[in-house]
């Protein structure tokens, strides 16, 4: 009963600050679904496994493993993976205050750094923001600045990257 209320505790900052997600996120419930946890108070860290879920308000990230990081009571990284053998993709998702739209990303391995507000997506990396689009095989997004910094792929798709900025519609 411990460990599972210093979890609840450690995940209600699983949301960053109000300034990019949608400021009622973070009042929401949080939800997990998995097959399987493990959670370990000592080292910090909790993992879940097994077709995870994880739902705050917009908040989603799906993945075949989460991994949930925690110092000094609260949440410093997630980290979303896929199996080795998975062809999907570990996938994030959240709506931000000044938009309609929300920013998705998918990779085989998203680290979500909370403090920094920053996502690292490696291995067959995708990320949209509004109508833009970026892949690559390693990208490195600032949620707070809207910085996307991103390395090509590997041989099979000719080690570059693929960006498509849409223009915004006039009114």
């Amino acid at each position: 009963m411990k460990s599972s209320l210093l979890v609840l505790i450690a995940l209600t900052y699983l949301m960053p600050t109000a300034g990019y997600s949608l400021s009622t996120d973070q009042s929401q419930p949080i939800n997990i679904q998995a097959d399987a946890a493990i959670v370990d108070n000592k080292a910090g860290v909790t993992i879940y496994s097994g077709n995870v879920t994880i739902n705050q308000g917009t908040l989603l990230i799906t993945a075949d493993e989460v991994k949930v990081i925690v110092s000094q009571k609260e949440v410093t990284q997630i980290i979303a993976s896929m199996k080795a053998k998975s062809e999907m993709l570990a996938h994030y998702e959240q709506l931000p205050d000044d938009t309609d739209e929300p920013v998705s990303a998918d990779a085989r391995t998203i680290t979500y750094f909370l403090k920094e507000q920053r996502l690292h997506l490696a291995g067959n990396a995708h990320l949209k923001q509004t109508r833009d689009t970026f892949s690559g095989e390693l990208l490195h997004y600032d949620l707070a600045k809207g910085i996307v910094d991103l390395k090509g792929g590997g041989k099979e798709k000719g080690g570059r990257v693929n960006i498509t900025l849409t223009p915004k519609k006039s009114d």
